[in-house]
């Protein structure tokens, strides 16, 4: 199994056109903080903008 590092990183939610308008930007590795500790933002099949799937 490969190690797992979490990564901080810097992202501006701005979307336009279908595409997001800016890159996500790495910002630091944080080796104090496991994977178990981020958040999942998302449910599986969930819509960033409310959009119902289908």
């Amino acid at each position: 199994m490969d190690p797992v590092v979490v990564a901080e990183i810097d992202a501006d939610v701005a979307f336009e056109h279908q595409r997001w308008r800016h890159r996500v930007r790495y910002a630091r590795t944080r080796p104090d903080t496991s994977i178990y500790d981020v958040p999942l933002l998302l449910g599986e099949g969930d819509d960033p903008f409310g959009i119902p799937a289908g």
